[in-house]
């Protein structure tokens, strides 16, 4: 039988089985430096340091005023995306998958929504952060404001006057806000780490490890929902 490395068509000849894509390095993935088959090559190793270097300066450059600056509007379309986040409960109330909505969608939209801010910028301009204690800072007034609002809708849109008890006031003021509050954190918390690594190194940010934590916190918010169904069934049962 023909060896299949002499036929130029075969898939042995492919470059990502040949060794090629050893040691690849991922800062530049959206720059020819980041193409595994242009390893080695001298163009794209080239334009690879140049992206490397303009990172590099970039992080250089970033001055107080400009953090300070970002942070403000930051919090500011923060609050504007939790009203965003906030209504799509009413979306949950009515629909009738009520309950894959209230455990798996509602969780995985309203964690995401709160650190959807810094979770951009982090991957587009991870520099325009003074620290990681801010990109902390942002993600839990962003859960305070969503915390916030979606009480008010609770207690003056989703409940009825007749049925809304101290008791719920108390366990929406309380458990609720504490909730949002403590997943808010985890989530700010790996986008915090992956801003660390990326400014010790002073290259972008690879958000990938912070996907574990944004996990976590749509997995708790899930099981404290699933939790609250159950309860509110079984009281009425």
């Amino acid at each position: 039988m023909d060896d299949p490395s002499n036929d130029p068509n075969s898939i042995a000849n492919e470059p990502a089985l040949s060794g090629l894509t050893d040691g690849v390095s991922t800062d530049a993935d959206n720059g020819i430096g980041g193409e595994p088959v242009l390893i080695g090559n001298e163009t794209a190793e080239k334009a690879r340091k140049e992206h490397e270097a303009e990172i590099a300066e970039q992080w250089r450059l970033a001055g107080n005023a400009s953090h300070t600056a970002m942070l403000a509007k930051m919090i500011l379309c923060a609050g504007f995306l939790a009203v965003v986040c906030a209504f799509f409960g009413e979306h949950r109330a009515t629909s009738r998958m009520a309950l894959l909505s209230t455990v798996i969608i509602g969780p995985l939209v309203e964690e995401f929504g709160k650190v959807i801010l810094p979770l951009m910028t982090l991957e587009k301009k991870p520099w325009r952060f003074a620290s990681d204690n801010a990109i902390l800072g942002v993600c839990l007034v962003s859960g305070f404001v969503f915390a916030t609002i979606e009480n008010l809708l609770y207690f003056f849109v989703y409940i009825p006057e007749d049925e809304l008890t101290a008791w719920i006031i108390a366990f929406r003021l309380t458990a609720c806000t504490a909730l949002h509050m403590i997943c808010t954190a985890l989530s700010g918390y790996g986008l915090a780490r992956c801003w660390r690594v990326a400014y010790d190194a002073r290259t972008e940010t690879d958000l990938r490890p912070a996907m574990h934590w944004l996990i976590a916190a749509v997995v708790l918010h899930g099981l404290f929902n699933a939790a609250a169904t159950l309860y509110a069934i079984f009281e009425k049962g």
